[in-house]
């Protein structure tokens, strides 16, 4: 089913549009698994290269574990940018991903 709807979107793309995929992974596996579509980073990987994207990005859509949208709402702009500095720098470390639990895939049809 992952495969069919990867390949359903890289089919009505065009050559040389993004397409970006989103998916639960980590430590919310055994919660969501019912719901939405569960994976690892390396076979979102393996699926999308299969279905002819080539990968620009592979980020961690969580954000850094201990934030949520209330702490980061309270920070000063100056303090805001110091985060997402921090943020771009390990958004596409694997083991983020992972821990993170929120995956966004965006890649490029060949």
């Amino acid at each position: 089913m992952k495969e069919k709807a990867v390949s359903e979107s890289t089919r009505v793309c065009k050559s040389g549009g993004m397409v970006a995929l989103t998916y639960v992974t980590g430590t919310l596996i055994d919660k969501l698994e019912n719901i939405f579509f569960t994976s690892t980073p390396h076979e979102i990987e393996e699926i999308a290269t299969k279905c002819g994207l080539k990968r620009k990005h592979n980020i961690c859509a969580g954000g850094i574990i201990g934030y949520n949208s209330d702490s980061l709402n309270k920070l000063s702009d100056e303090d805001f940018q110091k985060y997402m500095e921090r943020y771009y720098l390990i958004c596409e470390s694997e083991s983020l991903i992972e821990a993170g639990g929120l995956g966004l895939w965006i890649g490029i049809k060949n």
